[in-house]
């Protein structure tokens, strides 16, 4: 019989005495100065979990054969959707600190500098696991200036390590379906596929089939996932239906949850919509047609789309960087929803 104890087990003595308030060692007691370490300690606690759950699931993807017959596939999705509900605790958990009024944080804020939240190893870690590359940053230099030096070199360590995004990617790519070996004797799915699009548009609409074989076919050098990636995620969704592809299509579903969206614009009252497409026709449009749908006494402000500009079609290779969102254009969006207007 386990002879395991409860308060040792979690290691409670060590957990509950790490509260440490700087007020009370500069003898000026601030009552919230405990709130305020307990919700960043549960904070970096969650986080913790979170790694855990994205290196798993980064470990199945990085063999060369993600087994869906042995339940892998099944396994990523739960641990991915487990993420997503630890993800809506932390949005509700800043409810608890929203108690303490600014005037309880000024009593002991001038004592934690130049401590802040921007210092999160395991944040900046998870945000690197996740794919985001140092090049892809806003304030590069400022990024990693507030960190330790060792803490510094780890970050840089990580720009050489694989990350999630990579893996799904390399694992689309691996996806059979459209090989030609299994069309024979017919065009090939995405060549009919890109015919019926080109076919579809309209007078104004011709600068899209360059945009499509941008996606699917040449590819572009600003652009995350390669063509053969995008052709297997577009093929995925057509037929998300079918028993095969059920799976493939809940673990993409699972990397962009409309519901944690609607949440947070719940929570904060505020949308800002960032896609590299035409304003009418992008995923950012449809996000927003699905937040108003849902969420729409909860905005206090415009929903901010920052999108392609109407470029005159059909369009030369010189206007398709105007497709790609500036900082500037996303800043002055943000600017805009917190203000609640639309100039």
């Amino acid at each position: 019989m386990s002879n395991v104890y409860y308060p040792d087990y979690l290691q409670l003595e060590k957990i509950l005495g790490a509260q440490e308030l700087e007020s009370d060692k500069n003898g000026q007691h601030a009552h919230d100065e405990m709130l305020f370490i307990i919700i960043h300690q549960a904070y970096e606690l969650w986080f913790k979990q979170v790694l855990y759950e994205v290196d798993s699931v980064m470990g199945i993807f990085r063999d060369k054969v993600v087994d869906d017959n042995a339940g892998e596939l099944n396994v990523a999705v739960h641990r991915l959707q487990r993420v997503k509900t630890i993800l809506d605790v932390l949005v509700h958990q800043w409810e608890i600190i929203e108690t303490m009024t600014p005037l309880d944080f000024l009593d002991f804020r001038d004592m934690l500098r130049p401590a802040s939240g921007f210092q999160s190893m395991q944040f900046k870690i998870l945000e690197a696991r996740l794919g985001l590359r140092m090049e892809a940053r806003f304030g590069k230099q400022y990024y990693t200036s507030q960190l330790k030096p060792e803490h510094k070199a780890r970050i840089e360590a990580l720009e050489s390590e694989q990350t999630l995004l990579e893996l799904v990617i390399a694992w689309l790519e691996r996806m059979p379906f459209l090989r030609p070996e299994y069309w024979p004797g017919e065009a090939r799915f995405f060549d009919q596929l890109e015919k019926l699009y080109v076919g579809s548009l309209v007078t104004g609409e011709e600068g899209n089939a360059a945009m499509w074989r941008r996606i699917f076919v040449d590819g572009s050098p600003d652009r995350h996932f390669t063509p053969a990636a995008a052709r297997s995620a577009l093929f995925i969704m057509l037929y998300r239906d079918e028993p095969i592809f059920q799976q493939a299509f809940r673990f993409l579903d699972s990397l962009l949850d409309i519901d944690t969206v609607i949440e947070s614009v719940e929570k904060t009252g505020h949308l800002v919509c960032v896609d590299e497409a035409n304003p009418r026709c992008s995923i950012a449009a449809d996000i927003s047609a699905q937040v108003v749908q849902a969420a729409f006494k909860a905005l206090r402000g415009p929903i901010q789309m920052v999108t392609a500009p109407h470029t005159p079609v059909p369009f030369s290779p010189v206007l398709e960087d105007l497709y790609i969102p500036s900082v500037a254009q996303i800043g002055a969006a943000v600017r805009r929803a917190l203000a609640g207007g639309s100039h």
